[in-house]
């Protein structure tokens, strides 16, 4: 079948592809089909209906000008251009007469040619006067797709100024969304920029958030780390959603924290998030859960890590396994105590847990490297010059560099394949991308580092051999599993389980969801 389209405009799946205007008799046929599902909606006991009208999918391609090219009725003014919307809420309230109809709607697409703020003015006006009873309001498109689903790079309330400019201009009930927390969208509607506050993903972290704030716990909301990987990426996909903070999602009916019937004495050594969650589980579960952490503080390398601004959330799962644990009469967390592998507690326990995290990998066959830093020690405080020089360019050297060149530095990223943060999912890496141009980030791919000598690092890349000046080289080759006190237990004859970095260094939602299914098996 020929493809359809709301236009005779370009698709913006694909710029060379051109799809025939839908025709009068098909749009009457989707106006009685959705007025159809509102009813069956209605009738399973929806309260609430909401219109997708963004992305650039079909409803918002009616709306916008750059694609929405038609000539009758359903094009040209902004009058025109929402009356497919228009006729769709009418159809909706029509066959479900009382259920709200609420519409979500790109504000700001974010593109060059996209629809804008102004736009976007105009057709909400439209909407509202076609009966529409909330709007709940965003930014983003195919074309700038981190908007639709905000990564940690772009902070808090990244785009409440969507909703403050449609509020300006409606009476009805307007919602604001992307990367609210629950302080952040109080401060907003007590400023007056939305009526409501919009959460989806914050919400499969924690499905208890709004329960937990009406009964005034807000200090046990488990905080959304908007890592998207699990959740927005498994979508993507075709998996069943997962979430990086809370292993029970997609699980909820066999990942159930109960009381075991065989309470065990368990050691766990190392208090990042692998160890963290299996003491949470375990100790939920009725053990008697022993943590030692060598730090004088819980979280492990992540405390360091998530310093930046654009990793708070994750920086709040800290206090928020601190107070789990806290709550657990099962759980002690012995702080400042490297323990060894000869020490009599772990022979004692009925079960050790090695959570060790991982060790920087500082390449030996590169002459020099000793004088360099690795990452984890600039994240720790290392001084570090001006002038900085990142030897890779992994996701934890990207976060670096762009930390540092938010904070003045003169950066440049060397990197021997051919793009930076490969591994890292899509959606996030066109924020991280643009953020690094933005500051000013110098990015080398297909580029070796050589030697690190007193006049800077050494290069092969395509343009032959180079120096580049730096003031402080940093290391950020990788990393390996820290599997020494696992062998060492092995060799004293205690057999342990092992997870987190020290198995395989991956990421935090990795060890959280590994370290809960451990942990819950015992």
């Amino acid at each position: 079948m020929e493809p359809v389209s709301s236009s005779d405009n370009t698709s913006f799946f694909d710029p060379e592809r051109r799809c025939r205007p839908l025709t009068t008799e098909e749009i009457r046929l989707i106006i009685v089909r959705m007025g159809e599902a509102a009813r069956r909606a209605h009738e399973a006991g929806f309260d609430v209906v909401d219109i997708h009208g963004h992305t650039g999918y079909l409803v918002d391609q009616f709306m916008s000008s750059c694609w929405n090219r038609r000539t009758d009725e359903y094009g040209g003014s902004p009058e025109n251009r929402a009356r497919f919307a228009v006729e769709c809420i009418r159809a909706v309230k029509e066959n479900a007469p009382d259920a709200v109809v609420s519409f979500r709607i790109s504000v700001n697409h974010r593109f060059d040619g996209g629809r804008t703020r102004d736009e976007t003015q105009e057709l909400v006006r439209a909407l509202e006067a076609g009966g529409l009873d909330m709007i709940l309001c965003d930014d983003g498109s195919y074309e700038a797709m981190d908007y639709v689903f905000p990564p940690y790079y772009l902070g808090d309330d990244c785009m409440v100024d969507a909703a403050k400019r449609v509020k300006d201009v409606v009476s009805i009930p307007v919602g604001a969304c992307g990367n609210i927390t629950p302080d952040s969208g109080e401060a907003i509607l007590q400023r007056g920029d939305a009526d409501l506050i919009v959460i989806g993903r914050g919400l499969i972290a924690d499905p208890d958030l709004v329960a937990k704030l009406r009964e005034g716990r807000p200090e046990n909301v488990r905080p959304c780390i908007r890592g998207n990987q699990l959740c927005t990426g498994n979508a993507f996909f075709g998996k069943a959603i997962g979430c990086a903070v809370n292993p029970e999602v997609g699980y909820e009916g066999v990942r159930v924290i109960s009381p075991t019937d065989a309470p065990r004495r368990i050691a766990i050594i190392g208090a990042g998030p692998a160890g963290l969650e299996a003491a949470r589980v375990a100790g939920g579960r009725g053990h008697t859960v022993d943590v030692y952490e060598q730090r004088e503080d819980i979280g492990g390398v992540l405390l360091p890590a998530a310093a930046p601004d654009f990793k708070e959330e994750l920086r709040r799962m800290i206090p928020w396994w601190r107070t789990q644990l806290d709550a657990l009469d099962t759980v002690t967390v012995h702080l400042g105590e490297a323990i060894a592998a000869d020490d009599p507690r772990l022979a004692e326990a009925d079960e050790v847990i090695v959570a060790a995290g991982s060790q920087p990998l500082m390449p030996a066959s590169i002459p020099g490297i000793e004088r360099a830093i690795d990452v984890l020690a600039f994240h720790e405080g290392a001084e570090v010059g001006h002038r900085v020089v990142m030897c890779g360019g992994g996701l934890s050297g990207a976060d670096a560099a762009l930390e540092l060149a938010e904070a003045g530095h003169e950066v440049v990223i060397v990197e021997m394949a051919d793009e930076i943060a490969r591994d890292m999912f899509m959606l996030n890496r066109i924020s991280l991308l643009r953020n690094l141009a933005e500051a000013g980030v110098r990015i080398l791919t297909g580029t070796t580092v050589t030697a690190i000598g007193g006049d800077g690092v050494h290069v092969e890349g395509h343009d032959g051999a180079s120096v580049l000046e730096a003031d402080t080289v940093i290391a950020a080759f990788g990393s390996r599993p820290a599997t020494g006190l696992a062998e060492e237990l092995a060799a004293q004859g205690i057999s342990a389980r092992t997870v987190g970095d020290c198995v395989s260094p991956r990421t935090v939602g990795d060890a959280v969801n590994d370290a809960y299914e451990l942990a819950l098996a015992l």
